[in-house]
């Protein structure tokens, strides 16, 4: 059994058709003259503000502080409320940070947890085409590489963790005794199945657990198909998995966050 671009499309919602992330004309390695054209035409950022926000140095070092990033585009709202000017282009470039910091965090997380590599600037141009994007293949092909996204004496692994456990919940439900199950679950995307509850745990107690239920494991407790019983009633609704209703766009003014979800009503 292996991941399948379905199993990201029922999880996340997010469109697994489009156009691939790292097209013909994505440039692996932008240089530095490149960043600072599309920081200044994204973010409208001179150079100097560019690199305050940058770790700079090697030429692999082209990456933004996601802290960083997010104190210096954040409160833009707030702004507006107390009745201060924001213009246009403020909005827009909050809009495209917003996007980015979404890369970072969630479609493309790196090991650090912390960090935003400036190539992935590329993509915010035009603004108005980002949804044309296969984001939940790029989640796959992201999870594939986990062989790249992890090192020696290391406690963290690189790419979406979130969805690889929702994953292993759907599939294995026996490992998800170990936290709970939303009651609110509104059955659109299983990725909102599981709440998580940070608490205390014996780290060495949880560890043994887990290989016990791993040796012990039978094909009963192995749900190959589980979405099977709720695919049919939504068959028989008319309703599918992974769209939306379709809604007029909102405007970037009254929330930013909100412009990437313009188009998402495509399957």
């Amino acid at each position: 059994m292996t991941i399948t671009p379905n199993n990201v499309k029922f999880i996340t919602g997010l469109s697994i058709e489009g156009k691939a992330v790292k097209h013909e004309y994505y440039v692996q390695e932008l240089n530095w003259d490149n960043i600072y054209a599309f920081t200044k035409n994204v973010f409208q950022r001179d150079e100097d503000r560019t690199k305050s926000g940058m770790l700079v140095g090697k030429a692999k070092q082209r990456i933004f502080h996601l802290s960083k990033f997010r104190h210096n585009f954040m409160g833009r709202k707030n702004l507006r409320d107390e009745g201060k000017e924001v213009t246009p282009e403020r909005i827009i470039s909050t809009a495209n940070a917003y996007v980015l910091y979404v890369l970072g965090v969630v479609i493309f997380p790196d090991i650090s947890g912390a960090h935003v590599s400036a190539n992935f600037i590329q993509l915010l141009q035009p603004f108005d085409k980002i949804h044309e994007y296969s984001w939940g293949t790029a989640i796959l092909v992201s999870l594939n590489e986990l062989r790249k996204a992890f090192r020696a004496r290391r406690n963290h692994i690189g790419r979406n963790m979130d969805f690889l456990q929702a994953w292993i919940y759907m599939h294995f439900p026996i490992f998800s005794q170990r936290d709970f199950e939303n009651k609110e679950w509104g059955h659109e995307y299983y990725g909102h199945k599981y709440a998580y509850k940070s608490k205390l745990k014996n780290q060495k107690k949880g560890y043994l657990k887990l290989r016990r239920q791993l040796d012990n494991l039978i094909m009963k407790y192995v749900f190959f198909d589980p979405y099977k019983e709720d695919l049919a009633k939504r068959k028989r609704k008319g309703k599918k998995i992974g769209c939306r209703e379709k809604k007029k766009p909102s405007r970037v003014l009254d929330n930013p966050s909100k412009a990437t979800n313009q188009g998402r009503e495509k399957c």
